[in-house]
C-alpha cells in the first residue's frame, strides 16, 4: 500500500497557474510588440519607397532644368566677367541692367552705341525721373560715367539724351553733366 502525501498547498498550485499564465501572457505581448514593430518599419520602408518613386517621376526632370538652368547660368556669368575683363560689352546683362534701372515714367525713344559709349534719347514728363535713372546707372557694375546732354523742355515732357560711357574708368569725357 501507497500513501501519497501532496506536500504543496493547494495555493501554491494555483500561484503556479497564475505564474504560467503570466509568462504566456508575457511571451505573447512581447510577440506581438516585436510583430507590430516590424509592420511599423515594412510601413515606414514603403513610404519612403513611394516618396522616392514619386520623387523620380515628377521632381527629377524640375531638378534636371534646374542644374541644366545653373549650368548655363555659371557659363553666361563666366562669358560676362570674361568680356569685362577684356573691356568688352555684353549686350544682353547690359540692356537688362538698363531696363531693370528704368523708372516707369521714362520713355526710351533711341539707343545708339559707338564703342564704349551709348546714347540714349530719353523722354519723361518728370525731370526728376531723368536724373533718378541717371543716378541710379552711376551705381551699376557696367557704366563708369554717365550724364545728361541736350536737356529740353516741349510743353508738358522734358526731352535729353543719356550719355553713357561703359567699363573704363579712365576714359574722360569732355562734356560735363548738365
Amino acid at each position: 500500500m501507497k500513501i501519497e502525501i501532496n506536500l504543496l498547498p493547494a495555493s501554491e498550485k494555483a500561484g503556479d497557474r497564475r505564474k504560467a499564465v503570466l509568462y504566456r501572457i508575457l511571451l505573447f505581448s512581447a510577440i506581438a510588440g516585436i510583430l507590430a514593430a516590424w509592420i511599423m518599419s515594412f510601413l515606414y520602408i514603403y513610404e519612403i519607397q513611394t516618396m522616392k518613386q514619386r520623387f523620380e517621376q515628377s521632381l527629377q526632370p524640375v531638378q534636371s532644368e534646374i542644374q541644366a538652368h545653373n549650368i548655363k547660368m555659371k557659363k553666361r556669368k563666366e562669358t560676362v566677367q570674361l568680356l569685362q575683363y577684356r573691356g568688352e560689352v555684353y549686350w544682353p546683362a547690359l540692356l537688362v541692367c538698363l531696363a531693370d534701372t528704368k523708372p516707369a515714367d521714362i520713355t526710351v525713344k533711341k539707343i545708339a552705341a559707338e564703342r564704349d559709349n551709348l546714347q540714349i534719347e530719353i523722354s519723361s514728363r518728370q525731370q526728376s525721373a531723368l536724373q533718378e535713372w541717371k543716378e541710379k546707372l552711376q551705381k551699376a557694375s557696367w557704366v563708369s560715367k554717365a550724364y545728361i546732354r541736350k536737356w529740353q523742355k516741349k510743353g508738358r515732357e522734358n526731352t535729353a539724351e543719356l550719355h553713357i560711357v561703359l567699363h573704363h574708368e579712365d576714359k574722360h569725357v569732355s562734356q560735363k553733366d548738365e
